[in-house]
């Protein structure tokens, strides 16, 4: 009678998971039940799921350690219309590697810590909401934002109440495309709190703006498209983005203006959603304002320019923790 129980329990629970898999690939389970779904998935392979309130909001945060941080940790943010679930589970093979880099991360000695964006709560300059990106350009009329306070409540709140005894206290910074964006907004705004940080697929996120209008994209998760402030070009489009004159001779809203931290950018020239001028955009605009540029990594052109090269690459994992690593073991000299 047990065993007969047992087969039934489990012939339950596979009709569960191939009724969910066949609602995903027919559009019937919603975004919000995709993520709940991969989170529990994460939480499954050793991760934590923190959820905290922050200026009236929900947000959330899933990390995982080894017994001791010997490296510090990792922070990592999600590219637009995505989730922080593609750091810990494989729902697509487009994000392996992702998963891989943490499984990397937590092997090496770091912890990671990956944040989750709000979804129709960012707004353009014109009010129209953005889908699910990171608020990490500067807009126009609009002095609050809406990712800064909860980024800094990672750091300065969760990130030490997890941190075991005799763990390095080095706290890094990485994200893909407008999560790189973020982490260069949050890097050189928090100049005290970071250590290093490693935007890949990324840009400028003072020299670029957004416009949400929906029928710039087709995708609905993230609204809109990015432009340049100078070319007003899109910046998916070959040479998009120029010098960063606008803001050449302005000085950043840092906490700590005196510190100016290490970073690495990530590209590769065929990506065709952020064009890799806008890349080097970014890293002029951080070498003008005093920040140590340890020289990007950059993919060389392998066909034309393309939608998969934007994604976060196989071969940025071990030079972006290469590059962490490297930077803490120069802070104990």
């Amino acid at each position: 009678m047990r065993k007969l129980i047992k087969t039934t329990i489990i012939i339950f629970l596979i009709l569960i998971v191939l009724n969910v898999v066949s609602r995903i690939r027919d559009g019937s389970v919603s975004n919000e039940e995709s993520i709940l779904l991969n989170e529990q998935s994460c939480v499954d392979r050793g991760f934590e799921k923190i959820t905290i309130h922050v200026d009236g909001r929900e947000r959330s945060v899933l990390w995982k350690g080894p017994e001791k941080w010997t490296k510090g940790a990792v922070i990592a943010m999600h590219g637009g219309g995505g989730d922080y679930t593609q750091w810990c589970y494989e729902s697509l093979r487009l994000v392996k590697p992702q998963v891989d880099f943490s499984d990397l991360a937590v092997e090496r000695g770091f912890a990671v810590f990956l944040l989750e964006s709000t979804n129709d709560v960012v707004t353009d300059s014109g009010g129209l909401v953005c889908g699910k990106r990171w608020d990490a350009t500067l807009v126009e009329g609009r002095t609050d934002n809406v990712d800064l306070p909860f980024i800094e409540q990672v750091i300065t709140e969760i990130v030490p109440s997890k941190r075991p005894v005799g763990s390095s206290i080095n706290t890094f910074l990485t994200g893909e495309s407008t999560g790189g964006y973020m982490a260069i907004l949050t890097a050189t705004h928090f100049d005290n709190l970071i250590t290093a940080f490693a935007p890949v697929a990324s840009g400028d996120p003072y020299g670029t703006y957004f416009d949400c209008d929906p029928s710039l994209s087709l995708r609905e998760s993230a609204k809109g498209a990015g432009f340049d402030r100078e070319t007003n070009k899109q910046i998916t489009e070959a040479g998009a983005c120029l010098p960063n004159a606008h803001f050449r001779d302005r000085s950043l809203e840092t906490v700590s203006s005196n510190q100016k931290i290490p970073f690495k950018m990530f590209h590769s020239v065929d990506d065709g959603i952020v064009d890799i001028s806008c890349q080097k955009k970014a890293e002029a605009m951080l070498v003008q304002q005093g920040y140590i540029n340890d020289g990007a990594y950059v993919l060389l052109s392998q066909s034309s320019r393309n939608v998969w090269s934007h994604l976060w690459q196989a071969e940025y994992n071990i030079p972006v923790l290469d590059f962490f690593e490297k930077i803490g073991n120069e802070l104990m000299k």
